[in-house]
């Protein structure tokens, strides 16, 4: 059996997220909309800790706070996620 890192895993594993998806929920959360990727990173730190934000009804801002670079900062429309 390969060795994790003794403290949260018994297989090696890597702590860095190289993709954030997001899901979205019409109904209080019975149902969801299907993952869509909506950024990826190549840096070896990948990215972490998303806040989701709607600025207004229908538009919806993300971003993330680690590492500080490259963050993601994106505007992005519900419509294109649940149809209209």
């Amino acid at each position: 059996m390969a060795q994790g890192d003794g403290h949260q895993t018994s297989e090696a594993a890597s702590w860095h997220c190289s993709e954030l998806s997001m899901v979205l929920s019409e109904d209080d959360g019975k149902t969801w909309t299907k993952p869509v990727v909506i950024a990826r990173t190549k840096s070896k730190r990948g990215m972490a800790y998303p806040d989701v934000f709607e600025r207004r009804p229908g538009e919806i801002w993300v971003t993330t706070r680690y590492p500080t670079e490259p963050r993601v900062r994106i505007s992005l429309k519900e419509v294109d996620f649940v149809g209209k």
